[in-house]
């Protein structure tokens, strides 16, 4: 097939008939980054899934992470001693993706976690909650990932996010902001 019908483009035959997840998804337009290059990236298909919850041990709280089936976390390496992460947050509107045909469809709140010094994402969130109930989970995430910094969206419902998440005492210098 790739000798007589595709002029001996591999790339082109994994394009139109995929073996895996990742050759299905192959563009044939002009991609920003290299089919190459991104077939290098490694992928991790072990995640463990789970949630964060707040624990007292000894008169101290910290967050615990309990693996679930189905957890809105998604943990590619734990947390390690001594390293600096940094969470993205894109916070949902509650937009109706359905725009109220049929039932109800909200978009998600995500985070992603990434390591500082290496840029390779440890942990992915990803859930339909309220922004106020996101800055919670924020606040709970960036505790468990060593007091990682935290660059919400900072307008409209990631306003609310950000002032639960400064109402829990999560330090304002971890929060990115604007300088004017």
């Amino acid at each position: 097939m790739i000798a007589n019908e595709l002029k001996g483009d591999s790339t082109l035959f994994k394009q139109e008939y995929p073996s895996n997840p990742e050759e299905a998804f192959l563009s044939s337009g002009r991609m920003r980054f290299s089919a190459a290059h991104l077939e290098k990236m490694p992928i991790i298909r072990d995640a463990v899934e789970g949630e964060l919850e707040e624990q007292e041990y000894g008169g101290r709280r910290r967050v615990v992470f309990l693996p679930t089936e189905r957890g809105a976390l998604r943990v590619f390496r734990k947390p390690q001693e001594h390293r600096a992460y940094i969470i993205g947050a894109d916070v949902a509107e509650g937009i109706d993706v359905n725009e109220g045909k049929g039932n109800s469809d909200p978009d998600y709140c995500v985070a992603q976690v990434a390591d500082r010094d290496t840029g390779e994402q440890v942990a992915k969130w990803r859930a339909r909650v309220e922004p106020a109930e996101f800055g919670w989970h924020l606040y709970l995430l960036g505790r468990w990932f060593n007091w990682a910094g935290i660059v919400p969206e900072a307008n409209g419902p990631g306003l609310a996010c950000i002032d639960e998440l400064l109402r829990l005492g999560y330090p304002a210098n971890l929060i990115y902001h604007r300088r004017d």
